[in-house]
């Protein structure tokens, strides 16, 4: 296994001036003394990596549309011939080998008369008429949407989990002090393995975009280095990069294999991330994956995982195992909108859902809400309307009631008024009437007599007649006021001689010819009337 610190750290802490006297074309005896404790202590540690992965250059270098594994032998014409599409991994890589195993035994599973292998780009509309492919997570994860169906993940001693294998870190020359953290690599020049790597630069930009920055916008420009991570290197050693992208463990590997990587720095590293110890600036994502299409057979399904799983491992205990989790790429591909997600870089319907759908919901009920606000409120107003009507209708017809009782009231009172004064005009004028009558019947007879009347006698009875006429012009008077509404003005009336004249009147109209007599005490008692006549008895 791989130590918890890289052997290029070793090589810093055991000479601190390694990297510094390799630059200089002569050693003087000082530093030549200082170098040989360290170079001690190197020989000492070396077995320490006997078992660490050794990678280098001369690994296999697959090319897209290689024949790896044709048909060999006699064809079984009742099996079909599967095809197995192997991504061209970035080199150098220490998984080369399962490669190889895997090949092997698939076609000891299927026959080699039934069996074949080729190199693709990794894109999945290459993927054709292929039963299998091998590739990374990621080209697993754009080909769900198609049907793919995980077999099994490679698995190894240096990487137990397969869910958590793959990372990427961000490294630069030690003698750039302008880079020193994550923040300073925005809007430099960048290498990486190729536009559509997986874990040599789609990890990457996951990283960019959890970090709240636009991936695709966060270098100044990407140099694509062929699918040759060595070849990152010698792009920031020669100036043209600032920064490159490596899987997790390249440094490490190369280290282990004896390359001087003590001029590399990394940037933004996670702590304690790898189960290895190395260096990643990145979370991990599944190992290299085994999927079948919709091509694949059940039956044959079954055979190729049971082939999988049952191979024996090879160096560094690489073998295949069983992912559970591919969440993380699914939502690395979401974050940095590619794969199935590239329809987030337009503005489709599908995008406008994705993004806005729970402003859209939260839209739609507050408008169905304020629909529905409306409605209730305006059939309120029409209710509230409709019993405003009625309300005033009602009142109308009371009113309408109320006005004909009232003017049917008024007929009654004029009516109950005009008989009212009737009566008192009835009542009171037949006495000052009948009194004058009878004044003017006496006179009358007088007159017609031959005897000759006295003058004081005629004089008396005319008096009379005038008085009785004053006093019917009074009852006439007071009856107009009352029509009128006016208040009848009240005298102070000597109870004794009103009851006096009161005789007196009622003895001169002869009415009867029983004459009234009436005694009236000496004690004067007064009282307040209504002026009906004449105030003087």
């Amino acid at each position: 296994m791989l130590l918890k610190m890289p052997l290029h750290s070793e090589f810093r802490k055991a000479c601190p001036s390694f990297h510094k006297i390799q630059s200089k074309p002569s050693v003087s005896l000082n530093a030549v003394k200082l170098l040989l404790p360290s170079l001690v202590l190197v020989i000492l540690i070396a077995p320490a990596f006997a078992e660490a992965p050794s990678t280098s250059p001369s690994s296999p270098p697959y090319v897209i549309g290689e024949e790896i594994a044709s048909p060999e032998g006699p064809v079984d014409a009742a099996r079909p011939v599967v095809k197995l599409l192997v991504t061209q991994f970035a080199k150098p890589n220490i998984h080369y080998p399962v490669v190889e195993d895997t090949i092997e035994i698939f076609r000891k599973t299927f026959g080699r008369g039934n069996f074949s292998a080729r190199v693709y780009s990794g894109e999945t509309k290459d993927i054709g008429d292929a039963d299998l492919v091998l590739s990374s997570a990621g080209t697993y994860g754009r080909m769900l949407g198609g049907g793919a169906r995980d077999l099994a993940t490679v698995v190894s001693s240096f990487a137990p989990d397969p869910n958590h294998a793959e990372g990427a870190l961000f490294i630069t020359l030690r003698k750039r002090a302008d880079i020193d953290k994550f923040e300073d690599l925005k809007g430099k020049k960048a290498t990486a393995t190729g536009p559509n790597a997986f874990a040599g630069w789609h990890i990457a930009l996951g990283e960019i975009a959890s970090r709240s920055f636009n991936p695709d916008r966060f270098f100044s420009d990407l140099i694509p280095s062929g699918h040759d991570m060595t070849r990152e290197l010698d792009l920031l050693r020669s100036g043209a990069a600032d920064v490159a992208v490596v899987r997790t463990c390249f440094l490490e590997e190369l280290a282990n294999a004896g390359e001087d990587v003590s001029d590399i720095k990394p940037i933004a590293v996670k702590p304690g991330i790898h189960p290895a110890g190395c260096l990643s600036s990145t979370r991990l994502y599944p190992n290299w994956t085994i999927f079948a299409t919709p091509r694949l057979s059940p039956q044959n399904a079954r055979l190729a995982t049971q082939a999988l799983l049952s191979m024996l491992p090879g160096p560094h205990d690489l073998s295949w195992g069983i992912a559970s989790d591919f969440s993380s790429v699914d939502n690395l591909y979401r974050a940095i909108r590619r794969g199935p997600y590239e329809y987030l870089r337009s503005w489709t319907w599908r995008r406008f859902w994705d993004e806005y759908k729970t402003y859209v919901l939260l839209l739609f009920f507050s408008i169905a809400g304020l629909a529905a606000h409306a409605a209730r409120s305006s059939y309120l107003v029409r209710l509230r309307t409709a019993e405003l009507k009625d309300a005033l209708h009602r009142e109308q017809e009371s009113e309408k009631k109320a006005r004909i009782a009232s003017e049917r009231m008024e007929t009654l009172r004029r009516a109950g008024a005009v008989g009212q004064m009737s009566s008192i005009i009835a009542h009171e004028l037949r006495q000052p009437l009948s009194a004058i009558v009878s004044y003017s019947q006496g006179l009358q007879r007088m007159l017609d007599t031959d005897v000759r009347a006295p003058a004081d006698v005629l004089l008396d009875g005319i008096s009379s007649i005038r008085s009785q006429a004053e006093r019917a012009e009074d009852i006439v008077g007071k009856v107009r006021s009352y029509a009128k509404g006016e208040a009848p003005a009240r005298v102070r009336t000597d109870l004794g001689q009103l009851c006096r004249k009161a005789v007196r009147t009622l003895n001169d109209a002869r009415i009867s010819p029983v004459k009234v007599a009436i005694t009236t005490p000496a004690e004067t008692y007064f009282v307040n009337f209504q002026k009906s006549g004449n105030s003087t008895p």
